[in-house]
């Protein structure tokens, strides 16, 4: 098995390619040189968590905070579309702001 952990940057390259180009796993896992479990690991540790740090070197979680105007986009998405999932909520905000968030976050 690996050694190492993934770094932080292919980890994030996961995230976007997965929500940002809607690529589903394992055309990410190709294009990264993973494999496609290891895509859909770093993803679910993604939408369980915010973030994608290794567990063995993640920081201890800090409450994230959206800034005000990432925060009136949400607010402003909800009052116009009120039936936004929470997921396609987070590609809207992503869209508008070019800020990934996830729903805990919006939560």
């Amino acid at each position: 098995g690996r050694k190492r952990a993934y770094s932080v940057d292919i980890r994030w390259r996961v995230v976007y390619q997965r929500i940002g180009l809607d690529l589903h796993f394992s055309a990410i896992a190709k294009r990264l040189n993973l494999a496609t479990s290891t895509a859909h690991r770093i993803y679910q540790q993604f939408e369980r968590t915010g973030g994608v740090e290794s567990v063995h070197h993640r920081p201890r979680p800090e409450q994230r905070v959206l800034d005000e105007q990432t925060e009136l986009a949400v607010i402003g998405l909800i009052m116009e579309t009120p039936t936004l999932y929470l997921e396609e909520l987070c590609k809207e905000v992503q869209f508008l702001t070019s800020i990934v968030v996830s729903p805990p976050t919006i939560c």
